[in-house]
């Protein structure tokens, strides 16, 4: 089964900029954190260690998810009129 999009590269640049507005207040703090921690550490090995510490822990969920879109897609599909039901009940209480 192949499901067909339609998108745009202005549709991309809109979520793009929707995700790093959301995105900027969760990773921010965290992020400014772990460079102040690796740059006042006492070997470069460890703040190193720190930053490739947190980019591989911040990346390999984006390439999984990149890698399972088509499969969560097909899943979804398949549950697409049952949701309708869910959305449904959930609108209206019940």
């Amino acid at each position: 089964m192949t499901l067909y999009i339609n998108s745009s590269w202005f549709g991309s640049i809109l979520m793009g900029l929707f995700f790093a507005t959301g995105w900027t207040p969760c990773v921010g703090p965290i992020l400014a954190s772990i460079l102040l921690y690796a740059g006042t550490s006492q070997t470069i090995e460890m703040g190193v260690l720190l930053l490739v510490n947190y980019s591989l822990g911040l990346g390999i969920p984006f390439l999984i998810a990149a890698v399972m879109i088509d499969r969560f897609a097909i899943s979804m599909s398949k549950f697409n009129c049952k949701l309708y039901i869910v959305n449904y009940q959930l609108k209206w209480g019940g």
